[in-house]
């Protein structure tokens, strides 16, 4: 373990993705058990969920590739943490984004 101060994030999004991990090997060894049991602590994680690594990569490949451009709106229909993180990379890029509460479903033509 690093008995120093983790090292300074300069945004946000620097941190995502560096969760801790942590070997439990008491819950192991206490049942008399052999390996290794280790979780990661995406709870820890800015938005609270895996899901904040899933919307910044998702946003960092389309802005790369050309497909989201400055100024385009992202709109977008989860609910929930993956909301949050959403709306934390638009706030920190600056990309308008339109949040929809409402489910998409297909009209009736679709639906034969």
């Amino acid at each position: 373990m690093n008995p120093g101060h983790p090292p300074l994030a300069h945004s946000i999004l620097d941190v995502i993705g560096s969760t801790p991990l942590v070997e439990l090997g008491r819950s192991v060894s206490g049942r008399g058990l052999e390996g290794r049991l280790l979780v990661k602590l995406e709870y820890l994680s800015p938005g609270g969920s895996k899901k904040d690594r899933i919307a910044l990569e998702i946003i960092r490949e389309a802005r790369a590739s050309g497909n989201l451009r400055p100024g385009q709106t992202v709109v977008e229909l989860t609910s929930a943490t993956p909301a949050q993180a959403w709306r934390s990379y638009a706030l920190h890029w600056g990309i308008p984004l339109l949040r929809s509460s409402r489910a998409v479903t297909p009209s009736s033509e679709f639906a034969r």
